[in-house]
């Protein structure tokens, strides 16, 4: 059984993958946490280990709810990837 230190809460966000400081592709958030968040379909291929930053926002409200995060990636599978939200991943790219 898998063990979460923050309980995912589904939810239906746009996401920008951003390198830097260039967005580089776009995803759809499906489930998030305080510690990270589960993206599908991303439109480019992601490795494990990867740091990069995400903006999630709610679609069809671009001056409505919004984050930015550093995040690292996790797991990738068929058409899922999970980012972990990281404070302590060094910020130059």
């Amino acid at each position: 059984m898998e063990t979460r230190l923050h309980p995912r809460e589904h939810v239906d966000m746009s996401v920008m993958l951003i390198q830097q400081g260039h967005v580089f592709a776009s995803a759809k958030a499906v489930n998030m946490s305080k510690g990270g968040v589960c993206i599908e379909n991303p439109e480019v291929h992601l490795n494990k280990g990867q740091i990069l930053n995400v903006n999630l926002s709610k679609p069809g409200h671009p001056r409505g709810t919004r984050l930015y995060a550093r995040a690292m990636v996790i797991h990738t599978e068929r058409n899922t990837v999970g980012l972990m939200f990281s404070g302590n991943v060094p910020m130059n790219e």
